[in-house]
């Protein structure tokens, strides 16, 4: 296990997780949000925020989960990387 897959899985995964998640719904704020590619009639502008920073975290939590549940698989690679 190396880099951010190493500090995802590591017991101190809920304090990145409790530092990450703001920063991310910041980020989404700043790059999309404040840029007015979040407007919709429907759906207030927090709430998308807040669902598309939780749907990432809940997806990183859920690779990890998964990769460590799977660690013994050969046909369990979800991504490769060069």
């Amino acid at each position: 296990m190396t880099g951010i897959f190493w500090l995802l899985s590591s017991e101190n995964n809920e304090i990145f997780m409790k530092y990450f998640k703001p920063n991310l719904r910041t980020m989404i704020v700043t790059q999309y949000a404040e840029k007015g590619l979040l407007k919709s009639a429907t759906l207030p502008e927090d709430y998308l925020v807040n669902h598309i920073a939780s749907s990432f975290v809940e997806t990183i939590d859920w690779w990890v989960s998964w990769d460590e549940r799977n660690a013994g698989d050969d046909n369990g690679v979800l991504f490769e990387c060069d």
